[in-house]
């Protein structure tokens, strides 16, 4: 929940981070990680530091105990767009009342059964973000600029991401091959 308190010192910690970036005299490369265990069938455990994250399926194969990994994908989309522009209208100012992203995206699930020769992944991923702010309309259009320039998620959708994966099968690094 946001306070009235909140909102200066977010301003403030926001333009010290900015700070130290742009003066960091080495990339300060952030590694991100999540661990996930299968806790029964078709859901699992996502642990992130020290936060949990229950993902399952909806029927028919799961009994909808948690956001499925796509939905996950597309909720990463639209809470990095909301993240992207809090943090961007503090840098330049710009007052924003409001964020609320809408996001969908088409998939065909041939694919993942290997029903149909069909793309596996989303055909088209699909947002909206609906933003409240009385900024003048050109400092807007620069704030949503950064926006679409600026989010992890929206680049690691739409862009190729290298992929390097391995597997651990019985205790043992295991020579099956990982495909490109």
């Amino acid at each position: 929940m946001t306070t009235a308190t909140q909102i200066p010192q977010l301003t403030e910690t926001v333009h010290a981070v900015f700070d130290a970036l742009a003066a960091a005299p080495q990339p300060p490369i952030a590694t991100y990680r999540a661990t996930t265990e299968r806790i029964d069938n078709l859901t699992s455990t996502v642990h992130v530091r020290d936060h949990r994250i229950v993902v399952g399926q909806t029927a028919p194969l799961g009994e909808d105990e948690g956001a499925s990994p796509v939905d996950l994908v597309l909720g990463a989309l639209g809470t990095c767009q909301a993240v992207v522009l809090e943090v961007h209208a503090r840098l330049l100012g710009i007052p924003v009342a409001s964020v609320r992203v809408e996001v969908a995206g088409d998939l065909d699930p041939r694919g993942f059964f290997g029903a149909a020769e069909v793309p596996v992944g989303f055909s088209e991923v699909r947002y909206t973000v609906h933003l409240e702010s009385d900024a003048d309309p050109a400092r807007l259009a620069e704030l949503i600029s950064r926006a679409e320039r600026l989010c992890p998620v929206s680049v690691i959708i739409a862009e190729a991401t290298p992929l390097v994966g391995s597997y651990v099968v019985n205790g043992e690094s295991s020579a099956l091959a990982v495909p490109a």
